[in-house]
Protein backbone atom coordinates (compact mmCIF):
# COMPACT_ATOMS: atom_id res chain seq x y z
CA UNK A 1 0.00 0.00 0.00
CA UNK A 2 1.32 3.20 -0.98
CA UNK A 3 2.10 6.29 1.60
CA UNK A 4 -0.50 8.14 -0.49
CA UNK A 5 -3.22 5.91 0.21
CA UNK A 6 -2.42 5.32 3.73
CA UNK A 7 -2.62 9.13 4.16
CA UNK A 8 -5.77 9.21 2.12
CA UNK A 9 -7.47 6.68 4.68
CA UNK A 10 -6.60 8.44 7.95
CA UNK A 11 -7.74 11.53 6.62
CA UNK A 12 -10.88 9.98 5.40
CA UNK A 13 -11.29 8.17 8.80
CA UNK A 14 -10.31 11.30 11.00
CA UNK A 15 -13.22 13.57 8.53
CA UNK A 16 -15.58 10.51 9.99
CA UNK A 17 -14.80 10.97 13.37
CA UNK A 18 -14.97 14.99 13.01
CA UNK A 19 -18.50 14.47 11.49
CA UNK A 20 -19.86 12.26 14.05
CA UNK A 21 -18.85 14.50 16.74
CA UNK A 22 -19.79 17.09 15.25
CA UNK A 23 -23.15 15.81 14.29
CA UNK A 24 -24.02 14.61 17.66
CA UNK A 25 -22.82 18.00 19.26
CA UNK A 26 -25.73 19.11 17.25
CA UNK A 27 -28.74 16.81 18.26
CA UNK A 28 -27.37 17.55 22.03
CA UNK A 29 -28.03 21.45 21.25
CA UNK A 30 -31.31 20.24 19.70
CA UNK A 31 -32.74 18.93 22.45
CA UNK A 32 -31.05 21.48 24.80
CA UNK A 33 -33.42 23.58 23.17
CA UNK A 34 -36.03 21.40 22.94
CA UNK A 35 -36.09 20.87 26.65
CA UNK A 36 -35.80 24.90 27.20
CA UNK A 37 -38.89 25.27 24.79
CA UNK A 38 -40.88 22.59 26.64
CA UNK A 39 -40.56 24.31 30.31
CA UNK A 40 -41.65 27.69 28.90
CA UNK A 41 -44.89 25.93 27.30
CA UNK A 42 -45.12 24.42 31.22
CA UNK A 43 -44.86 27.56 32.87
CA UNK A 44 -47.62 29.48 30.57
CA UNK A 45 -49.75 26.29 30.98
CA UNK A 46 -49.28 26.63 34.60
CA UNK A 47 -49.67 30.13 34.94
CA UNK A 48 -52.96 30.12 32.45
CA UNK A 49 -54.14 27.17 35.36
CA UNK A 50 -53.01 29.68 38.18
CA UNK A 51 -55.41 32.43 36.48
CA UNK A 52 -58.06 30.36 36.46
CA UNK A 53 -57.39 29.16 40.19
CA UNK A 54 -57.05 25.79 39.46
CA UNK A 55 -53.54 25.30 40.99
CA UNK A 56 -52.21 26.59 43.91
CA UNK A 57 -49.25 28.79 44.33
CA UNK A 58 -47.12 26.65 45.71
CA UNK A 59 -47.27 24.44 42.45
CA UNK A 60 -46.05 27.41 40.49
CA UNK A 61 -43.59 27.99 42.76
CA UNK A 62 -42.75 24.07 42.68
CA UNK A 63 -42.78 24.24 38.67
CA UNK A 64 -40.65 27.33 38.53
CA UNK A 65 -38.07 25.58 40.90
CA UNK A 66 -37.70 22.53 38.41
CA UNK A 67 -37.54 24.92 35.65
CA UNK A 68 -34.99 26.87 37.47
CA UNK A 69 -32.79 23.17 37.62
CA UNK A 70 -33.70 22.73 34.25
CA UNK A 71 -31.86 26.10 32.77
CA UNK A 72 -28.77 25.93 35.27
CA UNK A 73 -28.28 22.50 33.65
CA UNK A 74 -28.78 23.82 30.13
CA UNK A 75 -26.59 26.72 30.86
CA UNK A 76 -23.85 24.23 31.84
CA UNK A 77 -23.98 22.42 28.74
CA UNK A 78 -24.68 24.52 26.07
CA UNK A 79 -22.29 27.03 24.73
CA UNK A 80 -24.59 29.44 23.53
CA UNK A 81 -26.96 27.96 20.69
CA UNK A 82 -30.22 28.70 23.11
CA UNK A 83 -29.40 31.74 24.37
CA UNK A 84 -33.15 33.03 22.70
CA UNK A 85 -35.17 30.05 24.85
CA UNK A 86 -32.91 30.90 27.74
CA UNK A 87 -33.68 34.17 27.95
CA UNK A 88 -37.03 33.78 27.32
CA UNK A 89 -36.86 31.39 29.82
CA UNK A 90 -35.32 33.33 32.83
CA UNK A 91 -38.26 35.62 32.11
CA UNK A 92 -41.01 33.01 32.43
CA UNK A 93 -39.48 32.06 35.95
CA UNK A 94 -39.26 35.27 37.44
CA UNK A 95 -42.61 36.41 36.15
CA UNK A 96 -43.95 33.24 37.92
CA UNK A 97 -41.89 33.36 40.93
CA UNK A 98 -43.25 37.06 41.54
CA UNK A 99 -47.03 36.11 40.86
CA UNK A 100 -46.93 33.11 43.36
CA UNK A 101 -45.74 35.42 46.19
Amino acid sequence: MSVLVRHLKLILAATALLLGACNRESEQQEQTKQSLQSWIRTLDLAQQQRAGARVPDGFIRQISAAAEKALTRAQQTDSGHADAEARELELKISDAQSQAR
